[in-house]
């Protein structure tokens, strides 16, 4: 059987659900919760926590506001990679 995504139960994610994934897991963190439930928070989200370009941290936006940009795309920088973006023009293309 190959793999369909055409009616998949899983939820589409944007780049508000990934921040509300990144707060929660870090509201998690806050609160003391053991390791474990935070790793396992994390595996379920997808997500591990704030992102400095899809998902900042209220105390990363303030500190880089240039970073704002990303935000101002909306849901176009969400397919790339972090590394990607930071090393775009760092590293020799093939």
């Amino acid at each position: 059987m190959r793999f369909s995504i055409q009616r998949s139960a899983t939820r589409l994610r944007t780049a508000h659900s990934i921040a509300k994934d990144a707060e929660e897991v870090e509201a998690a963190r806050r609160e003391g919760k053991s390791l474990a439930a935070v790793d396992a928070l994390a595996i379920k989200s997808g997500t591990k926590g704030y992102s400095l370009l899809s998902s900042p941290s209220p105390e990363d936006k303030l500190r880089y506001p240039s970073l704002g940009y990303f935000s101002r795309i909306g849901p176009v920088v969400l397919p790339y990679d972090t590394m990607h973006l930071v090393l775009s023009n760092v590293t020799q293309r093939r």
